[in-house]
């Protein structure tokens, strides 16, 4: 109460009492500030609930800010759904292609594992077996590789690419899937490695369902675990 009499004796209040207690406007608080600068201005933050357009969604990730890259990840599945693989899939690509100098970031590392978590759970007319091998099957299994020392990570693109498996032709199951679990499963290679081929063999059986294939393919790598004493 002090320091309003005295700014009133120095004629810094207006005689309305309603202008003394009215809130100063937002113009008023930046006019002391200075010139608001662009890096000044709020981030424009889009709403994942709603689908964008695949060209946006290209923009914020390879110009945006890292929330706005974020953003765009979590999008990026609603917006296949909703225009298209065809046009969805550049943006797919880029995410992933940028993914391999971007290991060390793990904001970044964990929402690509989830988007291709969702983006697996697509319907096969919006993502189809080619479609999947094709852009989305070997940035995962690259990815494991990067992130097997840091298991919560690596935990995210096991469970991405085990989400993944039923999407594939049975071709790449038995062709790129399980020469890559029995490569990890090599009682030389590190415990993680091996857990890591015990996960894929079994979403591997799993997934192409014939006994056959389990017997031939799995079985004996599976009794060779049951010796491992780790």
């Amino acid at each position: 109460l002090h320091l309003r009499t005295v700014m009133a004796s120095l004629g810094l209040f207006g005689d309305d009492e309603a202008e003394v207690n009215a809130e100063p406007k937002e113009a008023d608080v930046f006019k002391y500030k200075g010139k608001i600068t662009e890096q000044d201005k709020p981030l424009e933050m889009p709403d994942t609930s709603e689908s964008y357009e695949p060209q946006r969604l290209m923009k914020l990730l390879t110009q945006g800010k890292e929330m706005q890259e974020l953003f765009a990840i979590e999008a990026l599945p609603t917006t296949a759904d909703t225009y298209g693989w065809q046009l969805a899939e550049p943006v797919a690509t880029q995410l992933l292609t940028r993914l391999s100098h971007r290991m060390h970031d793990e904001e970044y590392t964990v929402a690509a594992a989830r988007c291709v978590v969702d983006l697996a759970r697509l319907p096969v007319s919006t993502l189809s077996a080619a479609a999947a091998e094709r852009c989305l099957l070997q940035p995962t299994l690259c990815a494991i590789d990067a992130t097997l020392p840091r298991e919560y990570i690596c935990c995210e693109w096991v469970h991405a690419l085990i989400s993944l498996l039923p999407r594939l032709n049975r071709s790449a199951l038995e062709n790129s899937v399980l020469p890559y679990a029995l490569k990890h499963g090599d009682n030389s290679i590190s415990t993680p490695s091996r857990l890591l081929c015990c996960s894929l063999l079994g979403a591997v059986a799993s997934a192409v369902g014939e006994g056959a294939f389990v017997e031939r393919h799995v079985m004996m790598a599976a009794l060779g675990f049951c010796q491992d004493i780790e």
